[in-house]
């Protein structure tokens, strides 16, 4: 892997420094075979003008310090970082189908193979609410239990929510930066994305010490887009990153699905936005049925589900149907309390879910779940919490 990335590397200084298109870096990876093979080409001091765009490739060489390259391959390659040209069959044909042309991708992962199974994007705003954030845990728990990998983007808020949640769940989930796969941003997601590269990927277009540009990450969602069977929107504001993987999907021809809110909440008004201009299909059951027909890597039982329209938040206009609250203990005056019963009344959840769900640390949460148990509002069934709908 070390030549690998080396290889790769001088064909990213060449694109960077003298602009050598995609056709011209895949033409010489085709003329050559492989990154490997035009490492040991140009390494052979082999000066032949049969190659397209060699004279470029190997002034780039001539200007390297090959020896300091290696080793700087080598700290990557001991990182976990690898790295697959557009030859090699775990590399995504669905982005060339979709009109984005790469020749290259770095990742962090196990198996890369995971590039070409069914996905589903789901995309949102980095200030989540506790609506958004209820939505976006059961809709990527129902898409993760049907076969579906997760495709997001490592942001904080909705992206963070939907990788957790595919994690808990026991599924693989793929998240695609706009920096190099070795850096970690913002700074407190590194944790997250280690968890992910222990069974999913975390991948890049970007070569390793690429720093988190603002220019990068529109670039970085027509990947999430390419890489999905469909898109879904979970909130928005109006000028949400997320409204920009709606339209790229939407002209490649993707299924683009965005959840409702109140009318009163900017939160969802970018979701309205694309529902209302038909960009995207509304959401209104948290088994999101409209995305059935896409058809999964298999079939695994899901919970089930309720309106999205029943998970009242406080401070929002209840819903027309029964409200879930009707139907647990009596609610606790606390407000975290409060929105732990609600959601549990709709369903069981981990710890983890829950911890995400409040926005606390795994420790806070589990304080607040052993004194709600002590109350005996709750029961822990096997590391799942649920309503005590038994209590005296």
């Amino acid at each position: 892997m070390k030549i690998k990335l080396a290889a790769a590397e001088i064909l990213s200084r060449a694109a960077i420094e003298h602009r050598l298109s995609h056709k011209r870096r895949l033409g010489i990876l085709r003329a050559t075979g492989s990154l490997t093979k035009l490492w040991e080409y140009l390494a052979g001091g082999q000066t032949t003008s049969e190659l397209p765009a060699m004279d470029i490739l190997r002034f780039c060489w001539n200007q390297t310090d090959t020896e300091k390259l290696l080793s700087e391959a080598g700290i990557w390659a001991s990182q976990g970082i690898k790295v697959i040209s557009a030859l090699e069959e775990e590399f995504p044909s669905r982005l060339a189908q979709r009109g984005i042309y790469l020749s290259l991708l770095y990742y962090r992962g196990p198996d890369p193979t995971l590039l070409g199974r069914k996905a589903v994007a789901v995309v949102g705003s980095r200030a989540l609410g506790p609506y958004g954030k209820a939505a976006t845990m059961s809709l990527t728990d129902n898409l993760c239990r049907r076969g579906y990998v997760i495709v997001s983007g490592a942001a904080t808020g909705a992206d963070s929510v939907a990788h957790r949640q595919a994690l808990a769940t026991g599924r693989e989930t793929i998240a695609v930066l706009g920096c190099g796969v070795d850096r970690a941003y913002p700074r407190a997601q590194k944790q997250l994305l280690q968890e992910i590269s222990e069974t999913g990927l975390v991948i890049s277009e970007y070569r390793p010490g690429t720093p988190p540009l603002a220019r990068n990450f529109p670039a970085r969602n027509r990947i999430i887009a390419a890489l999905a069977e469909a898109v879904l929107v979970v909130s928005a504001r109006k000028k949400s990153g997320s409204l920009i993987t709606a339209h790229l999907a939407h002209k490649m021809g993707i299924p683009v699905f965005a959840v409702p809110g109140s009318v009163f909440s900017h939160e969802q008004e970018g979701c309205h936005y694309l529902i209302k201009e038909k960009i995207a299909t509304i959401i209104t059951d948290l088994e999101a049925p409209g995305l059935s027909g896409l058809g999964g890597n298999e079939v695994i039982k899901a919970e089930t589900s309720q309106l999205i329209t029943q998970t009242r938040v406080p401070g929002q206009i209840p819903a027309t149907v029964s409200d879930p609250a009707d139907r647990s203990p009596s609610v606790a005056a606390d407000p975290t309390q409060k929105l732990i019963l609600e959601q549990l009344s709709l369903r069981p959840l981990t710890m983890a879910q829950i911890a995400c769900l409040i926005d606390k640390p795994l420790s806070d949460t589990a304080q607040i779940l052993t004194q709600m148990e002590l109350a005996r509002l709750l029961l822990n069934r096997r590391g799942q919490y649920e309503l005590n709908r038994f209590r005296s």
